[in-house]
């Protein structure tokens, strides 16, 4: 199977890649390639994974152009080509927040979705919580990475309220899904959105605390989310900050 992913740099695009080259072609791709190689992967590929997204920027024109223009141009020339290879979009509960990353990403969900049901197109759009695990880039817009991150180098943690809860998953747990769908490609009746099956609540100061003791080996491996986190934690003591950027 030929799968297309935009957005090839990013934390979840990078763990696709990695799992799913394994026994498919993938056909990755940046909003920094070329019009003509999106045209090209666009005519020949048979599931795509559209991860690319502007989530920060001081800049409105960069949320329109990749968020918006940018799913425009992939749908332009999948319709070009004739192709109704299904979709898997990722979307954040994120969007229920006002931002212009918001305004465009919904934007761009609404144009997929009328897409898709013109042309008969499988179309999967997975609403993520917190998403962590290796490849995420700390102190930026991904908490457990920047507390893996900065508590594994000695660097100071900022907790602006220690009892504000997050929702976590495993990127290999949402990975995990996301093979579900390429393998059984589901037509789903009436689902808006796709959730991750595996989820946890978390403080952020139970979130510290739980990375200190890793730190410290202090962890209990037999316990699921305890030995994920030691992985991810392992993963940015291992890797300086220019070889996660």
């Amino acid at each position: 199977m030929k799968i297309l992913v935009t957005g090839k740099n990013g934390f979840i695009a990078k763990n696709v890649i990695e799992f799913f080259q394994k026994n498919n072609k993938i056909l990755a791709i940046s909003h920094t390639d070329s019009d003509e190689v999106l045209e090209e992967y666009c005519s020949i590929c048979d599931f795509v994974f559209h991860l690319s997204a502007v989530q920060r920027s001081t800049k409105k024109s960069d949320f329109v152009d990749g968020n918006i223009n940018y799913t425009k141009k992939l749908i332009y020339y999948l319709k070009k080509s004739n192709n109704n290879a299904p979709i898997l979009f990722s979307t954040s509960t994120s969007v229920d927040k006002p931002s212009l990353f918001s305004i465009t990403k919904l934007e761009a969900e609404k144009l997929l979705r009328e897409y898709a049901n013109e042309n008969n197109v499988l179309f999967y759009a997975f609403k993520l919580n917190h998403i962590f695990g290796k490849y995420g880039k700390p102190n930026y817009n991904n908490v457990v990475s920047t507390f893996c991150y900065n508590i594994a180098n000695d660097k100071p943690i900022y907790l602006s309220d220690p009892n504000n809860k997050i929702t976590i998953t495993y990127i290999d747990d949402l990975i995990e899904q996301f093979n579900e769908i390429v393998q059984i490609q589901p037509r789903l009746c009436n689902v808006k959105y796709i959730y991750c099956d595996k989820q946890v609540e978390i403080s952020l100061g139970q979130l510290s605390n739980l990375i200190k003791k890793i730190k410290y080996n202090n962890c209990n491996k037999s316990n699921i989310l305890e030995y994920n986190m030691m992985i991810t934690y392992q993963y940015f003591k291992n890797h300086c900050e220019e070889n996660i950027k």
